[in-house]
């Protein structure tokens, strides 16, 4: 169970709970429970209902920081953000995430003190698929290779380097006798609800989020290493202060020597959004530029504006998670687009002046996430096979 996500492992303990877990699945708690009393203890626990009630009550009050103070001593979670441990903020999010969820509930709300649930969607459908797609790599010469399908082994080989697919990620290794060849420029395409991991040349790390592309060459000979951004990754960059790292995303630019960073670049968002973990980065567009330090976000648009970032929401995609903090529901919308194979539709062409925050699984099918929304009083979406209509109810 431990390489399980929060909302994965509180799904699967909410079942157990329930009787509804098949033998495997059963037999995979069992040993998590046997392995530590720590386990037993807190499932002890939810199964006095009276007591989940009244802890209940308290998230719904609002009171966040003696809600935080129950959730740090019930689950000790602060382990799950270890770059932030000491912002509360941070941690009652990746904390509150598994404690509701054990409780068989969704998190999501719409102002400070209104945290709503929805107990009915907390078990997701797996007959629901979310990748919908290959993902794609494209060679220089214009030929194509579906990464979801081959099996792990060598792929390709040019003058500069070989491509090997291991364990579900794509590994560069380069050409010590072939240091001078012309390296060709490769690309990685991810579908509706898909992600892919990329080892490249110089040993960075990228993880590519759905509906993105990353173009890198195969081998870094110049003075600089470039690659481009279209949609959303994160990357690991190995540090080479003789030769800066470079991303170029629309007309954004960030560039580093060695760090952990996130850059969210679709191109229907109207901003692009650099997050910086840690190491320090320059943004830049155009004859503007901003250094960044661990903690800030550069929001790029008609110029750049350096904030306070919430890096737990900002990488909880690589855990099959959308974390919202007052977002507009155009926002989220895309966000699902990009998740699910949906068309989004509003009712007149006008997009409701409504926002929310919350945590939302990957692993829960559209029909779950659309219940969930409906469930604010503001909205009210209906399914119509690919399409949502959205409306907002007066």
């Amino acid at each position: 169970m431990e390489n399980l996500n929060p909302f994965e492992k509180a799904d699967l303990l909410y079942r157990y709970l329930r009787d509804e877990l098949p033998e495997e699945e059963r037999m995979m708690v069992d040993n998590w429970l046997a392995a530590d009393e720590h386990n037993q203890e807190l499932i002890d626990q939810f199964k006095d209902q009276l007591a989940l009630d009244k802890e209940k009550a308290l998230f719904l009050s609002g009171d966040k920081s003696k809600a935080w103070e129950l959730i740090a001593a019930r689950t000790g979670n602060t382990a799950s953000v270890p770059f932030l441990r000491k912002r509360k903020k941070v941690l009652w999010s990746a904390a509150v995430v598994a404690l509701l969820c054990l409780a068989g509930g969704w998190l999501i709300w719409q102002d400070p003190g209104d945290i709503k649930l929805d107990r009915d969607v907390a078990v997701r459908k797996k007959n629901t698929p979310v990748n919908t797609g290959k993902t794609r790599l494209t060679l220089a010469d214009g030929s194509v290779i579906e990464l979801d399908g081959a099996e792990d082994g060598a792929l390709y080989e040019d003058g500069s380097a070989k491509l090997i697919k291991k364990n579900g990620e794509l590994l560069y290794q380069g050409k010590e006798e072939d240091k001078g060849a012309l390296a060709g420029y490769n690309t990685v395409h991810t579908p509706v609800g898909g992600q892919y991991r990329i080892v490249l040349p110089d040993k960075s790390k990228v993880w590519l989020n759905a509906t993105s592309s990353l173009r890198y060459p195969t081998a870094f000979h110049d003075s600089v290493r470039e690659v481009e951004l279209s949609g959303e990754a994160y990357f690991e960059v190995a540090k080479n202060k003789s030769m800066p790292f470079i991303v170029k995303a629309g007309e954004t630019k960030v560039e580093v020597v060695g760090t952990h960073f996130n850059i969210m670049a679709y191109p229907d968002e109207q901003t692009t959004r650099t997050t910086l973990l840690e190491g320090a980065v320059i943004v830049s567009k155009g004859m503007e530029k901003q250094k960044m330090k661990p903690g800030q976000e550069a929001v790029t648009g008609k110029g750049i504006r350096l904030v306070e970032a919430d890096l737990q929401a900002a990488v909880a995609w690589k855990q099959g998670l959308s974390h919202f903090e007052d977002a507009g529901i155009g926002m989220v919308m895309r966000q699902l687009a990009r998740w699910y194979d949906i068309e989004v539709e509003y009712e007149k062409g006008i997009v409701p002046d409504i926002h929310f925050s919350g945590i939302i699984s990957k692993n829960s099918s559209v029909e779950q996430v659309i219940a969930m929304l409906n469930t604010s009083g503001n909205l009210h979406m209906e399914v119509q096979g690919r399409k949502v209509l959205v409306k907002a109810v007066k």
